[in-house]
């Protein structure tokens, strides 16, 4: 994998025990500062996304086949969740990775290996101007604590709910979520619940 993912300047890619890949602050991160801006590695325009599985597989396909050798193996080298059968393919490293940018989605790294919290220390930001995504602490962040990011929209009915966040990450991720917010014990679970 390329040096550019695994560390920059407040950040790297480390090896967490029980987790695989993380990526953990080398420093201490105030609130609101810019960790890291990161390029897509393509853009999948809404119109790829019909009905027809097949017109998305065939813009993913010529997506990857346009990236350079570099950025090729650093796509193939991020986490398929949607595999059934332990063979990776675009459309589940592409699912398990991207980020909608209002314009389409992208598939990034290292922001692609943040792991999915129901109260994130991070928060992205996609910058039309720069065509940028912009990562950005959501609140103090200590040295050595992993970076944690939240992408599923709590506005969305079905996912306010600590049962119904765990059932969305493991159909959709493959893993049950083990954060602050859905590990709090049954009664202080019911109040955050009725606070989302």
């Amino acid at each position: 994998m390329a040096a550019k993912y695994n560390i920059g300047e407040l950040w790297e890619v480390r090896d967490l025990p029980g987790k695989g890949k993380g990526v953990v602050a080398r420093v201490t991160i105030p609130r609101g500062s810019l960790i890291l801006e990161d390029k897509p590695l393509f853009i999948i325009p809404p119109s790829a996304h019909t009905v027809n599985k097949e017109k998305l597989n065939e813009e993913l396909d010529r997506a990857v086949d346009a990236l350079n050798a570099e950025d090729k193996q650093t796509f193939w080298s991020l986490a398929d969740s949607k595999s059934d059968d332990g063979q990776k393919s675009a459309r589940g490293i592409y699912f398990t990775n991207c980020y909608s940018l209002g314009q389409g989605c992208s598939t990034r790294f290292p922001t692609a290996m943040l792991p999915i919290l129901s109260r994130p220390n991070t928060e992205f930001h996609w910058d039309k101007k720069t065509e940028v995504e912009q990562l950005r602490a959501s609140r103090d962040i200590t040295a050595g604590e992993e970076l944690t990011d939240c992408y599923l929209d709590f506005t969305v009915k079905g996912r306010i709910t600590s049962d119904e966040r765990k059932r969305l990450m493991k159909s959709g991720y493959g893993f049950e979520c083990q954060c602050e917010a859905c590990s709090l014990p049954s009664n202080l679970q019911e109040e955050d619940d009725i606070l989302r």
